[in-house]
């Protein structure tokens, strides 16, 4: 018949125990990799080589580590970050043996953007001024999954940024100025000049200009009295 020996912490059998009928069962509830040796002994009292069979058991499921998140926002997209940890699939850090998930819901509807290893998702091809929930899911090579982990990210077009203003020339009814700007978004800009002429801040719109983002434009202020 045959003999089997269980070489592991938590197992059904630490020695060596005859194997009867077909059908006996070797139980294993160590999670991770577990050796079962086992040798045939003859009825003459000659033996075998010992063999020896890994059984891998995995019921785990991955873990994230922190949260989701989301980075270079950008004017139609961005990009989503998640790392998970699975030590019985032998992927401690974010190595390649889990499987990432990335999920977005738009118009109250969710998609699955896509899968990969390495827990990094660009997107694009969205819109400006909206709210969008992103989610994660982490699967190990078992089946394994994590719960899905998301957060909300609104894609907001951003304010540009005034750099530069320079008095350039005057006449008798009109102001001429230099100006340029930058937009983090990409935006084309329109330069607008006001003027007032009064102590109660009250303000006049006098001319207007069109330039892209770090553009010098020239704006005039014309009909000043």
């Amino acid at each position: 018949g045959y003999t089997y020996m269980v070489v592991g912490e938590d197992v059904s059998y630490r020695e060596k125990k005859p194997l009867g009928e077909e059908g006996d069962k070797i139980t294993i509830t160590k999670e991770g990799t577990t050796d079962i040796k086992i040798k045939v002994t003859y009825n003459a009292g000659n033996e075998s080589e010992e063999e020896t069979i890994t059984i891998k058991k995995d019921t785990v499921a991955p873990e994230f580590q922190g949260n989701v998140e989301i980075n270079n926002e950008k004017i139609d997209g961005f990009t989503i970050n998640a790392i998970a940890r699975d030590e019985v699939s032998g992927n401690p850090a974010n190595g390649g043996n889990i499987t990432y998930k990335f999920y977005i819901t738009k118009d109250g509807k969710e998609e699955l953007l896509g899968e990969n290893n390495t827990g990094i998702m660009e997107v694009s091809g969205l819109k400006m001024d909206t709210t969008y929930d992103v989610r994660v899911e982490a699967i190990d090579p078992a089946g394994n999954k994590a719960e899905k982990l998301g957060r909300g990210t609104t894609l907001a077009n951003r304010k540009p940024i005034l750099a530069n203003v320079t008095y350039k020339t005057k006449t008798t009814n009109s102001i001429t100025v230099g100006a340029s700007a930058t937009d983090a978004d990409g935006d084309n800009l329109t330069y607008t000049i006001y003027t007032s002429e009064s102590e109660n801040g009250t303000y006049t719109k006098r001319g207007t200009a069109n330039g892209s983002t770090g553009q010098t434009v020239t704006i005039t202020a014309s009909g000043l009295s």
